[in-house]
């Protein structure tokens, strides 16, 4: 459950940096502070607050199955599955439209 966890989250930090990539928000060498940047971007975009929401939850599971000796509860992620997807592609799709 920890290991889904991790990749969950990161398929989903990956398509917003590349959108912030593609957009000139940020660099492929962005290091500091990228997981907040990826939150306020998500926060500032169109779908707002519901995304954020979702995505620090999933950004908590992901801390607790990298850094703590719990494991992620399986109910919890089941949860934020269909989000985390819509999500993703969201991004994935808008990163290939015209700026």
């Amino acid at each position: 459950m920890n290991t889904a966890a991790n990749r969950i989250y990161y398929s989903v930090f990956q398509a917003v940096k590349g959108f912030a990539i593609q957009r000139g928000m940020m660099t492929m060498e962005s290091s500091v502070n990228v997981h907040r940047a990826v939150l306020q971007i998500v926060w500032s975009d169109g779908k707002g607050a519901y995304f954020r929401r979702r995505l620090n939850a999933l950004f908590g599971l992901r801390v607790i199955a990298d850094y703590n000796a719990e494991s992620v509860d399986q109910s919890e992620l089941e949860e934020l599955l269909d989000d985390a997807d819509r999500i993703r592609k969201y991004y994935i799709r808008i990163a290939g439209t015209e700026i």
